[in-house]
């Protein structure tokens, strides 16, 4: 399964919960695909209370409050930290580990 432009997780988490109660899914995990990197256009989609108040600037990592927001659900992820591309361009970093 692969999700591109995963943001701040929410869909991440619906599609984990319905993996996790899956009972033949084996080893099969969720390929998330996404800068996390915040742009100002985002906060006008954003209602949490908790990441309002960080203040979070364009251009800054909000890697971690995805990770809030998934915690539950981390052996069902593999993240990919990358600039979605078009055309035949590579991602600009390899798949990250986070624990």
């Amino acid at each position: 399964m692969v999700e591109l432009g995963s943001v701040m997780g929410s869909s991440t988490a619906c599609l984990a919960e319905g993996l996790s109660l899956n009972p033949v899914r084996q080893s099969k995990t969720i390929h998330v695909y996404d800068s996390f990197i915040w742009l100002d256009w985002m906060k006008t989609y954003t209602e949490d209370p908790e990441l309002l108040a960080a203040n979070i600037r364009d251009g800054e990592s909000f890697l971690d409050y995805f990770w809030n927001y998934v915690g539950s659900y981390l052996d069902f992820i593999q993240l990919h930290q990358a600039a979605l591309k078009t055309g035949t361009e590579e991602f600009d970093k390899p798949s990250l580990e986070w624990r």
